[in-house]
This record gives C-alpha cells, sequence and structure tokens, in this order.
C-alpha cells in the first residue's frame, strides 16, 4: 500500500479506536507515527478483543480487566472496564476480575520471593 493509503487507513483507524473507546489510548496514539507496525497491531488488538471466538466479548474485556490489574496497568484498566460495562459486565463482574487479578499478582511476587527465600535457606532435610 502506498503512504497515502496507508494515512488514510490509519486516520480511519484511529477515529475507529476513538469512537469505541471515548479517546484514543496513548499506545494507540504513539504507534500511529508508524503506520505500518499500528495498523498490524490494531488488527491483532480487534482480533482479539472484538472477533468473538471462544470468548464473547464481555468474557473477554472481563480477561482484561484481570490482566490489567495483574499487571498495575491504570490505563489499561481504564479502557478494559468500560468496554466491559459496555459489554455488559456487572458492577460484582468487574470486582471480581479485579480481585482475581489482584491475587496472580500477589501469588507471581510471592513465588519469585519464596524461591529466592528458599535458595538461601533451604529446607532441612
Amino acid at each position: 500500500m502506498d503512504e497515502q493509503e496507508q494515512e488514510r487507513k490509519v486516520a480511519e483507524t484511529m477515529a475507529r479506536i476513538k469512537e469505541a473507546y471515548g479517546q484514543v489510548p496513548l499506545v494507540s496514539r504513539v504507534m500511529a507515527r508508524r503506520g505500518d507496525i499500528f495498523l498490524a497491531y490494531s488488527e491483532f488488538n480487534k482480533s482479539v478483543f472484538y472477533a468473538e471466538k471462544a470468548l464473547d466479548r464481555k468474557t473477554a474485556e472481563i480477561a482484561g480487566i484481570a490482566a490489567g490489574a495483574a499487571l498495575g496497568a491504570e490505563f489499561c484498566l481504564d479502557v478494559h472496564i468500560r468496554q466491559a460495562i459496555k459489554a455488559g459486565a456487572s458492577e460484582e463482574e468487574v470486582f471480581e476480575a479485579l480481585m482475581i487479578g489482584s491475587m496472580v499478582s500477589l501469588t507471581k511476587s510471592q513465588a519469585v520471593a519464596m524461591r529466592k527465600f528458599e535458595a538461601f535457606f533451604p529446607p532441612e532435610k
């Protein structure tokens, strides 16, 4: 595709993102500077979150909430909570997803820390 066509597709994609999210997230704004990468990234994102396959849209967004909570991704949480609500998620579902992600994050850090602890202080045999 030529440069002009790429610029048109980037503009259309940015408009679609703004319509869907009410904003254009930072990652998309910055990646749009490289249309070739941005368009591929946007198609991948669309395939994961918008093309229903095994998970329906609400479930995919709830998974995004849990992952965002586990990673401490504040801005991703803004986007995925908003999208989950639009897809029909209840307050209780959002809260449980946050708790699941938080627990995974907690146990991950504990597992790393306890492995290091055990390496320095092996259990007695």
